[in-house]
């Protein structure tokens, strides 16, 4: 069977492990420059590190809107497989939970910046400044928004992760 950009009935298209991948690439950036956070105190270095993140973090967002849209326009290959209907159910569900959470996830750090009176950078491109200033209730509810689904996100990749391994060892099930 010929590789397909788009999804077929029985598999991801290169387009769908493009936009996979890149959002992996993605995430393991922000958790990498998230990290960093912790060894720095107040100051430009911190400042500065924030601001990557945020870019990343819009980047990453705008990946994962591309995603969706991939997913919804796509066929799920998942669908075909020859696996129990509790595992096909199972595996849609816990892609859509990863997608919201991650997605909202990127939205709380995007209204954590503008809560916090800060401005908002991507990389070198632009910059948009302030919209207002600090309103400290907002800024620590989505700052503990933000960093709450961080560490929610680790068990459904480790579910995910486990689900992709155990699918690749073995395989598909030959009875319903």
């Amino acid at each position: 069977m010929p590789f397909s950009f788009r999804n077929t009935r029985n598999q991801y298209g290169l387009g769908g492990r493009i936009l996979h991948w890149t959002s992996v690439t993605l995430l393991l950036t922000l958790i990498l420059t998230a990290d960093g956070f912790q060894d720095l105190g107040p100051g430009a270095n911190r400042a500065l590190l924030v601001k990557t993140h945020a870019s990343w973090g819009l980047l990453f967002l705008l990946v994962m809107a591309m995603r969706v849209g991939w997913r919804l326009s796509n066929l799920n290959p998942i669908r075909s497989y020859s696996i129990r209907m509790w595992q096909k159910t199972t595996a849609v569900f816990l892609h859509w939970t990863i997608y919201i959470v991650v997605i909202t996830q990127g939205l709380a750090g995007l209204l954590n910046l503008v809560y916090g009176g800060s401005s908002i950078a991507f990389f070198s491109v632009f910059e948009l400044a302030a919209v207002m200033d600090r309103e400290e209730g907002l800024y620590d509810l989505f700052r503990m928004i933000h960093y709450v689904l961080s560490v929610v996100i680790y068990p459904l990749f480790a579910i995910h992760i486990s689900a992709a391994i155990y699918h690749q060892l073995f395989g598909v099930l030959d009875d319903d």
